[in-house]
């Protein structure tokens, strides 16, 4: 399937769950294993939803829906979330409170829905709708069910230079920083002063709340077949060719306010990027990691600073599906003539064959569809899509 989901199993029984997925990942694939950790009495000691796009947080709205209370699960205990939703940085933030008022004009109110509709008649097909209204959700389920959510930030924002420790396991936030979350801030303040002029005040109302979560949606998608400058032809076998292909699309405002987190545990050293640029935190990256997982289904332009002075045993590339042409042919050159032992793909893509051809010639060794990835520490990793 296309999108993010992986669990981390350690040995004491605790669990990190990263990102859920489409609601058919968690259907499917992952509500079976939370089942089955759960009858090992394992838990969730921390789950995070990298950033609000469809394809890692859908899965989500399912899962918690299904486990309901958090002090009563029915699936699994969750005990922590972090999540930077649209509320619980923007409209919480201080820059946006100064713009909140007691009452709004009901012309102003009629403005939201009216804009709402014409959002959601530009954004239908995309799957922008979808992701914007799922966002929203996300956060009302986690306070309806009373998990708790980015309980240990003093801001309410999971931000960098925080490192944070669940047993054995340390956590070191690598991003976002202020800097990103306030660019999504300058984004929608943009959006509401070109329609609302620049003295606009807002009302915490559900029409306003929907028009703000639209308008994120809508300014931050991304454009489809952004990525490729050229077509390589399926046969070719120099992969030296593909360097030089890619149009280096920049990430958007979403994307970079993910949340990229640094795992130690037992001597191990995992990297998990969410969509992140890789651009905004280079300085934290360290030479050498055990297993890293690549920003944005592998597009070049997120992931080029982090490749440049970096290497891994292992590589793990969620890819997004043939319609947005991940993972970049640009990409790949760079992975398999990098200085990385195993790549591993949660589905069969449409280089595959090349893939294979080439891995004698590049050492490395490249899977296709595994699910569960033993370290050699003994750690479990199940690594679902």
């Amino acid at each position: 399937r296309a999108g993010d989901c992986f669990v981390l199993e350690f040995e004491n029984k605790h669990c990190i769950l990263i990102d859920c997925g489409y609601y058919i990942t968690y259907r499917e694939e992952l509500k079976p294993l939370l089942q089955k950790l759960a009858q090992k009495g394992c838990r969730i000691s921390l789950m995070i939803i990298t950033h609000v796009d469809e394809d890692h947080i859908l899965g989500a709205i399912s899962f918690l829906e299904e486990n309901g209370d958090a002090a009563h699960p029915q699936i699994i205990q969750v005990d922590e979330i972090w999540h930077n939703g649209i509320f619980n940085t923007i409209m919480n933030s201080e820059w946006f409170r100064r713009r909140e008022a007691e009452n709004v004009s009901e012309e102003t109110v009629r403005k939201y829905e009216v804009i709402c509709g014409i959002l959601k008649k530009q954004m239908q097909g995309e799957g922008g709708t979808i992701s914007a209204l799922q966002s929203r959700m996300f956060e009302e389920i986690c306070a309806r069910y009373q998990y708790r959510v980015n309980g240990r930030f003093d801001k309410g924002c999971v931000v960098k230079d925080k490192s944070c420790c669940f047993g054995d396991c340390e956590i070191q936030i690598l991003s976002p920083g202020m800097t990103e979350l306030q660019k999504l801030q300058k984004m929608l303040d943009r959006e509401l002063i070109r329609t609302f002029g620049k003295d606009y005040l807002w009302k915490r109302t559900e029409e306003f709340e929907e028009l703000l979560t639209l308008m994120a949606f809508y300014q931050g998608k991304d454009e489809p077949g952004a990525f490729t400058r050229q077509q390589i032809a399926a046969g070719t076998r120099d992969i030296r060719e593909w360097i030089g292909t890619s149009n280096l699309a920049q990430m958007n405002e979403i994307n970079c306010a993910s949340i990229v987190v640094a795992i130690r545990y037992r001597g191990l050293k995992l990297l998990f990027m969410g969509d992140s640029e890789s651009e905004l935190w280079k300085e934290r990256i360290e030479p050498e990691y055990d297993l890293i997982k690549v920003s944005h289904h592998g597009s070049t332009k997120p992931n080029l600073a982090w490749m440049e002075g970096t290497r891994a045993k292992k590589l793990l590339i969620s890819t997004n599906g043939g319609n947005y042409r991940h993972p970049e042919d640009d990409f790949l050159a760079r992975i398999m003539m990098g200085e990385f032992e195993e790549l591993y793909f949660n589905y069969d893509i449409q280089r595959k064959p090349v893939i294979l051809a080439m891995q004698e010639k590049y050492h490395f060794k490249a899977e296709f569809r595994k699910r569960e990835i033993i370290l050699d520490c003994a750690v479990e990793e199940e690594w679902t899509n």
